[in-house]
């Protein structure tokens, strides 16, 4: 039975499915990720598929060979949905509205995609963590920057292609903003998150992480970041290589 995701509110005892912006050819996909005191709902789900892969899927899904739910079922858990940061509003009556979809860092944090081909062609997504009273929305998404080229390891050795990373990211007003900076906090691999934003308060302060290696491996270090001023703090832990990561943060600003 489609879809094969779907995030879910509990209210009063009754299950409410939060709506996917794309639902054709699979019906779709959602996660919900946390709910704010005002009934906004932060997650992520589909928001598209390219033509190719219509395609693809209407030319294998006729029902030939296999029910066509299931094989539907079947292709939208291998990945072919684009996939997009949403917040959505429960409603007053109980109703979930249609979600606000939300953007990407995009090329240089342009918010635009850097149309590649072969190896700098890049899967752009977002995913939104978590939302606050004051609709800022928090969460990651992928950052490239098409000038600079690092050399990526693969199981046939390793390949050239433009930097390419998930990064920390805050949803607000229509435009995706950075938290760190991709040249300082990164590690070279073919999927790989650098900084993630977790939570936000309603005092619009922002709790997450940022990696990069440090003594030899890969580390992750919080970071709390002040939306009013811009400021970003990062907070060593025990010692200078230990890893610090937060899991929410609350309107006293304890962390």
């Amino acid at each position: 039975e489609l879809p094969y995701r779907a995030g879910m509110v509990v209210r009063d005892g009754e299950i409410i499915t939060t709506p996917p912006a794309y639902d054709e050819l699979g019906g779709g996909y959602t996660v919900a990720r946390s709910i704010s005191n005002n009934g906004l709902i932060a997650g992520f789900g589909s928001s598209g598929m390219t033509d190719a892969t219509k395609e693809a899927i209407e030319e294998a899904c006729t029902g030939a060979s296999a029910p066509v739910d299931l094989c539907l079922y079947n292709r939208a858990v291998a990945g072919s949905y684009q996939e997009r940061g949403m917040v959505w509003q429960l409603q007053a009556d109980g109703s979930i509205a249609e979600p606000e979809v939300l953007g990407f860092l995009g090329d240089k944090n342009t918010g635009v995609a850097y149309d590649g081909e072969g190896n700098n062609a890049v899967t752009y997504y977002s995913q939104a963590n978590a939302v606050n009273d004051n609709g800022i929305a928090v969460g990651l998404s992928m950052y490239t920057d098409s000038d600079r080229i690092e050399r990526y390891p693969s199981g046939f050795g390793s390949f050239d292609a433009i930097y390419r990373q998930a990064h920390a990211s805050i949803f607000v007003d229509g435009q995706v903003l950075p938290i760190v900076d991709p040249k300082e906090w990164y590690f070279i691999s073919v999927q790989s998150i650098g900084s993630n934003a977790i939570a936000i308060n309603n005092n619009d302060i922002i709790v997450g992480y940022a990696r990069k290696f440090i003594n030899s491996a890969v580390r992750s270090k919080m970071f709390y970041h002040d939306y009013s001023s811009g400021q970003t703090r990062f907070v060593d832990g025990f010692f200078s290589s230990s890893t610090t990561l937060p899991k929410a943060i609350n309107d006293s600003n304890q962390r």
